[in-house]
């Protein structure tokens, strides 16, 4: 097996789509000179060996997590309150409007 490939080769191989494929590109989660190559030609090419080194050390970092208890950085939110069907609503003066509306 070839171990630089097309992306369009890598897609069907990896089952991935190639829209996929440049997505992660992009967002840098495949980084060029690491996963992925340019070609002397400009193409570009995804080395399969590193992708393959990628999802082994994902899959050991995933590992490693579920050992860990999970730290949110983001405070849990209290759960919205719903109005009671049927109650009133709160006194005009209570209410906001837009700038520029009246209600």
């Amino acid at each position: 097996m070839l171990r630089f490939v097309t992306v369009e080769r890598f897609a069907e191989l990896s089952g991935y789509t190639p829209h996929a494929i440049r997505a992660k590109i992009s967002r840098g989660i495949w980084r060029h000179g690491d996963v992925v190559i340019k070609a002397p030609d400009n193409r570009i090419l995804i080395d399969v060996q590193r992708y393959e080194e990628w999802v082994l050390s994902a899959t050991q970092l995933g590992q490693l997590r579920s050992n860990t208890p999970s730290q949110s950085p983001l405070p849990l939110r209290e759960p919205a309150q719903r109005p009671v069907v049927g109650a009133s609503p709160p006194p005009l003066g209570a209410r906001k409007t837009s700038k520029g509306l009246r209600g």
